[in-house]
């Protein structure tokens, strides 16, 4: 077993010298989320099992050619994807991929099943802790006994002697047979995520049949192992918020059969409930079936919103006028997106301040994890939906659940009457992608309206996106190029230093983000060809975020580029602003000259100067 502070380059440099333990302990911290990444490509575990077994042999015979050993996770990931784009060709799909229905007994036994682990669960909490740690290690979380002991540095006999008085104890309080109870491997949890993704029932009913109490996990992998496994980062959803975000009612009305209860919340930052998620994501009839398992409507979310509130600000009236409600809903401030002369105003201050554009612009979006990224994309459709236009999201589907995760992140921006999602799988024998995206976009436009387009990159489509920039550039009003969100948070991708063949680059800062500065777009490498207005304005601001300078005129720029975003109200409860350009120029200007007497904290998420009040606003991750 490694010690807690051998790296994954450590262990890849020690197997390259020829130490075999250090490889078996690069499986072992890989072996979950490389799982998890072969179920979602394939939907079986068996073939997945195949495929990560092939993966990590041939990742040992090829682990001299990896240039850089802290990159491991993101190479065996490619090394596996090939592996299971084999299992993919030699087999064809058969009834047995997704797993046969349970056996299980009746909704009232997994009721029991699920107590009696919560129960257990809690008895183990109070044994006294040498006993404690020793079962949690052995029964909890797996690890065999000698691993245990290697991990307390403790005689293998001792830990059997302690587990012995464990049993006994929880044996007495009748919450344990004298067999060990099943631990919950990290890759099951994955497994019923991944499921619940692809609608695949079977394999849902199968795994909670299994442990009932898989029905109260959370997404609760860390951020490396999405990246190591090609998941979404995860929002610490349970089974049902997740299943009724969806808006699939079998899987919601299976996971109720199955014992998951209506009124459950999540371990997010918003506190949201089942049927707060289908409300949000416009799911009358999930928010029905909720209401009649019992969910209670009138909870409100962290942000003191309840369901009713939500349908009314996503517009569905019909459904807000059959909830409680707790709060009026501000009408929507005007649009500020268009045309302004020669520049395409966005209406949102940090980008037509640092990147401003031109109708047709091409921008390359650079954003790592947890920077805000999918917020300002649906931000950017919402202005845009509000000025009359229309947007289209283009993507290539890396994963079988790829569409449905990109519907729902639009529905729960309230924007899925405005976006269009189109995704392309590698065997298709449509039009290539973005010819078809092209097609949409122009006809858009020839009815006078503006049109903007979202281009997901994905690994080995990047000469395809090259290829069509002059076509982006005619097709849409704007058109904005992500790079892969993976790559770019692994460190793989850079901040482009030079626009080349792009008009603008847009790059988010995690540093700005931990300060709870959003839009998090970064002025040290997020230029347009167009950004004279910006040249004093940036240089304060990067002096100050390069040398940690005490510039109180920076900071008020800073706080003064926050915004309110429409689509994140439902987490901040502020309403959301458009500001046009000439208002966001001038509140800069005012900041430089020293004319404006409001501090950085009644700056922070305002609309123009004009729209500034004295409470603060700080954003809450």
């Amino acid at each position: 077993m490694k010690g807690a502070t051998t790296t994954t380059a450590d262990l890849v440099r020690a197997s390259l010298a020829g130490d075999g333990r250090a490889f078996s302990s690069l499986v072992e911290g890989h072996q979950d989320a490389a799982f998890g990444y072969a179920l979602s490509q394939l939907g079986s575990a068996a073939a997945a099992q195949d495929a990560v077994q092939d993966a990590f042999v041939d990742a040992y015979l090829k682990l001299a050619s990896l240039r850089e050993p802290q990159a491991f996770a993101g190479w065996l990931r490619r090394i596996l994807f090939k592996h299971c784009d084999r299992q993919r060709r030699r087999r064809k799909p058969t009834s047995s991929d997704v797993g046969g229905l349970s056996t299980a007994s009746d909704p009232s036994d997994r009721l029991e099943a699920r107590q009696t682990r919560r129960e257990l669960l809690a008895a183990v909490d109070a044994l006294p802790e040498p006993l404690r740690v020793v079962t949690a290690l052995h029964y909890l979380a797996g690890l065999p006994l000698g691993d245990v002991a290697t991990f307390v540095d403790l005689p293998l006999t001792t830990i059997k002697k302690r587990l012995f008085t464990a049993r006994k104890r929880l044996r007495e309080e009748d919450l344990m047979a004298t067999t060990p109870m099943t631990p919950t491997p990290f890759a099951h949890r994955i497994e019923l995520f991944v499921a619940i993704r692809a609608g695949d029932q079977a394999t849902i009913e199968r795994i909670v049949s299994e442990d009932p109490s898989l029905l109260e996990a959370e997404e609760s992998w860390s951020d490396e192992e999405a990246l190591a496994g090609g998941l979404t980062l995860a929002h610490h959803l349970t089974p049902l918020i997740l299943a009724a975000g969806y808006g699939d009612l079998d899987t919601v009305e299976l996971l109720l059969s199955l014992g998951a209860s209506p009124e459950g919340r999540c371990g997010c930052h918003n506190g949201e409930t089942a049927i707060w998620a289908a409300a949000r994501a416009g799911h009358a009839d999930v928010v029905d079936r909720l209401v009649a398992a019992g969910a209670d409507p009138t909870h409100e979310s962290r942000g003191g919103r309840t369901a009713g509130d939500i349908a009314a600000w996503r517009g569905n009236q019909e459904l807000a006028e059959r909830l409680p409600r707790s709060r009026a809903v501000a009408p929507p401030s005007a649009s500020a997106f268009g045309l302004d002369g020669e520049r395409l105003v966005t209406g949102i201050k940090a980008i037509d301040l640092w990147l401003p554009l031109t109708e047709g612009s091409v921008v390359l979006v650079h954003g790592p994890a947890e920077t805000g990224l999918t917020v300002l994309l649906t931000e950017l459709c919402a202005w845009i939906g509000r000025a009359g236009g229309r947007a289209v999201w283009s993507s290539w589907e890396p994963m079988r659940w790829h569409r449905r995760e990109m519907e729902t992140l639009v529905a729960r921006a309230g924007v899925d009457q405005v976006v269009e999602v189109l995704v392309d799988h590698d065997d298709d024998d449509d039009a290539p992608l973005l010819d078809r995206a092209a097609t949409k976009l122009r006809a858009c436009r020839e009815a006078g309206r503006l049109a903007l387009h979202v281009v997901f990159e994905r690994e080995g489509h990047r000469t395809e996106v090259a290829a069509a920039l002059p076509q982006l550039r005619t097709s849409a009003s704007l058109t904005v190029v992500v790079r892969p969100w993976e790559a770019v948070t692994r460190g793989d991708e850079k901040p482009p230093e030079a626009l080349g063949a792009f008009d603008a680059t847009l790059c988010l800062s995690p540093d700005l983000a931990r300060r709870g500065l959003y839009p998090a777009i970064d002025p040290r490498h997020s230029r347009s060809r167009h950004d004279e207005d910006a040249t004093e304005a940036r240089r304060r601001v990067i002096a100050h975020l390069d040398d940690d300078t005490d510039d109180d005129v920076a900071r008020r720029l800073l706080a003064f580029l926050t915004q309110p975003f429409v689509t994140a109200e439902p987490e901040t409860s502020w309403p959301g602003v458009s500001v046009p350009r000439a208002a966001t120029l001038e509140g800069v200007r005012a900041i430089l000259e020293g004319r404006v007497a409001l501090d950085e904290a009644a700056l922070r998420y305002r609309g123009g100067l004009d729209t500034t009040a004295n409470e603060p606003r700080h954003f809450q991750s």
